[in-house]
């Protein structure tokens, strides 16, 4: 090969392998609804220190017994999403909590409305 068809061919490489990183982080992170619903179980401390102390256990910290956690894409029934709206249960208490996913394992919770019954 000559030379400048060897910078063209490592130029057209170089340019691809950018085009792709590019593309794979401007990508939004997805995660399924299943998983939102675990992770939102896996953090009982965060409902504690945001008062919902209706869900969790005083002494030991962690969710109730029954406590039901429900969550479905903000805009519709979506199995797979980047932000779930969800709802939390628990005899006749009630808390929406907006789960956004920030990467494969990451995401930030906010609470939404809360209600006690």
């Amino acid at each position: 090969m000559t030379i400048p068809r060897l910078l063209m061919l490592s130029a057209l490489v170089a340019l691809i392998a950018t085009a792709g990183v590019a593309s794979a982080a401007a990508a939004s992170p997805v995660q399924a609804k299943q998983q939102a619903e675990l992770n939102i179980l896996r953090t009982p401390r965060y409902f504690w220190r945001a008062g919902l102390h209706g869900f969790i256990r005083s002494r030991t910290k962690t969710f109730r017994t029954n406590v039901t956690v429900t969550c479905g894409g903000a805009r519709g029934a979506a199995k797979q999403a980047h932000v779930f709206l969800c709802l939390l249960r628990y005899r006749g208490k009630t808390a929406t909590v907006r789960y956004t996913a920030l990467g494969k394992y990451a995401f930030r919770l906010r609470i939404v409305h809360r209600s006690t019954g």
